[in-house]
């Protein structure tokens, strides 16, 4: 078990993710969401506190049901290799599953979205989650963006990583070029923009571009851009935090661009 601890938190560094092509999820609700995904292929390992409580024991019942390799480990070996204060009794090493930029451009009338440079773990899974929820069909990040498959991220995700193919690319300015091969318009949020986003068109197929935390987008992206467009606030109120202007457009784009989502949850998460 020891050498099997130790791959587990070399999969805390982006490099041992990367070598090993899988990640880590925690928590009992992080491993339900695996559950309901049939493609994902993944392992876990658990402590006694599982056994304790009804829905431990119902998961852990459904982990067998489904052939999930399973390994109990104590609770001091689990927190060794947990990156949460206060562990959940059950984490899961998960096979990283590839997607394509292809598979994403060719989609018929693409609404995708491109990350220049976020850098708070926080911020890129909130994103990821409220894309999904949005009916974005795909998010592209460029190479400066933190590991979508940093434990924070995947946290903050809360199980959008499992459905929402997230593609990194080595050149946002090769990417752009692309877009517009395919006919797909982009748009990007700064506060430098030069109309307010009620002004725009939302019409699909289209990208969303957002920037990173201080700096913005990259002037040369900047440049290559066809629109760039801000949220007009109060003046001497500091700029909006990332994700939540990026939750701001992404419904714009719902609403005007007439995207279509088909609600299964309430927005407090519940399940209608």
């Amino acid at each position: 078990m020891k050498s099997s601890l130790a791959y587990i938190r070399s999969l805390h560094q982006k490099k041992g993710r990367a070598e090993n092509k899988a990640f880590i999820m925690e928590g009992v609700r992080a491993v339900e969401e695996l559950l309901r995904s049939p493609a994902r292929r993944f392992k876990v390992i658990y402590t006694e506190e599982l056994e304790t409580n009804r829905r431990g024991q119902l998961l852990l019942q459904n982990l067998e049901h489904s052939k999930i390799e399973m390994t109990k480990v104590t609770t001091q070996e689990l927190a060794a290799v947990s990156d949460c204060e206060t562990p959940a009794g059950i984490l899961a090493v998960v096979n990283i599953t590839e997607h394509y930029l292809g598979d994403l451009l060719d989609a018929p009338k693409p609404f995708l979205v491109i990350l220049d440079g976020i850098q708070d773990p926080g911020n890129l899974g909130t994103i990821i989650r409220t894309a999904e929820a949005a009916g974005v069909i795909g998010i592209i990040l460029g190479k400066e963006t933190v590991d979508q498959y940093n434990p924070k991220v995947v946290r903050a995700t809360m199980g959008s990583l499992l459905r929402l193919p997230v593609v990194k690319v080595d050149s946002l300015v090769n990417l752009i070029a692309k877009l517009r091969s395919k006919n797909i318009r982009t748009i990007a949020c700064d506060a430098r923009g030069s109309k307010n986003y009620y002004e725009a068109s939302w019409s699909l197929p289209l990208a969303l571009i957002f920037g990173n935390e201080g700096a913005g987008m990259d002037k040369e992206i900047a440049g290559k851009i066809d629109e760039v467009i801000r949220i007009p606030q109060r003046k001497g109120v500091d700029s909006l935090n990332v994700a939540v202007a990026a939750g701001i457009i992404m419904y714009q784009v719902v609403e005007k661009g007439k995207v279509t989502v088909r609600s299964s949850q309430s927005a407090d998460g519940r399940r209608q």
